[in-house]
């Protein structure tokens, strides 16, 4: 599934978003959320998010 693809599922989207609002922090419950996020995406479209 290509990045595109992933977009196009509003749930997916919505993770992405999520995921890239917290792109930068460096507290450690922050980064432990948005990991957290990119692997309920993972799970829910098989893209691996790499940062």
């Amino acid at each position: 599934m290509s990045f595109i693809d992933v977009l196009n599922i509003p749930e997916a989207r919505e993770l992405v978003d999520q995921i890239e609002e917290l792109i930068g922090e460096d507290e450690t419950e922050l980064v432990r959320i948005r990991t957290n996020l990119i692997q309920e995406l993972k799970r829910m479209t098989g893209y691996e998010y790499i940062l």
